[in-house]
């Protein structure tokens, strides 16, 4: 497998969480404050129970009868599929495609605790890197070349 998902969490702290309880602002608080478009929600002992974003918060405001000032993150939630949920030895080509659908998914540990959080701009930022390398190492090959044709 020669690209794990570990590659991508190398180096990051532990995820910024919310828990369900917590009010809706704090999680907007903190999404702002971090510049982050999604929190994972997780329980007392770290394993995820939704993701909330500024849609499923819309989406709660606008379906039911509560001001924001008393939403919780639990009701605002989007609930997450087992699909969601990889492992830090899970290859990276099979999240790219989830990733299409879901913005994020979650990298749990074998308790299914929550260690990471992989979003498409997590994955752009990987494979660019990986790009610019592969063009480096091709313009030095052409200088190479050149020299020795010379």
């Amino acid at each position: 497998m020669p690209f794990p998902v570990e590659h991508l969490l190398e180096d990051r702290e532990e995820p910024l969480c919310v828990d369900p309880q917590d009010l809706v602002s704090t999680a907007l608080d903190l999404m702002s404050e971090y510049d982050y478009s999604q929190l994972p929600v997780v329980d007392e002992v770290g394993k995820p129970l939704g993701i909330v974003h500024h849609e499923s918060i819309l989406r709660a405001l606008r379906n039911l009868d509560v001001p924001i000032e008393r939403l919780r993150v639990g009701t605002a939630m989007a609930q997450i599929a087992r699909a969601d949920l990889y492992r830090s030895e899970d290859d990276l080509f099979d999240i790219l495609e989830r990733l299409w659908d879901t913005n994020a998914v979650l990298i749990v540990d074998g308790e299914e605790r929550l260690i990471g959080i992989v979003t498409t701009y997590d994955a752009l930022v990987y494979f660019r890197l990986r790009a610019e390398d592969i063009l480096y190492v091709e313009d030095i090959e052409q200088m190479l070349r050149d020299l020795i044709r010379y």
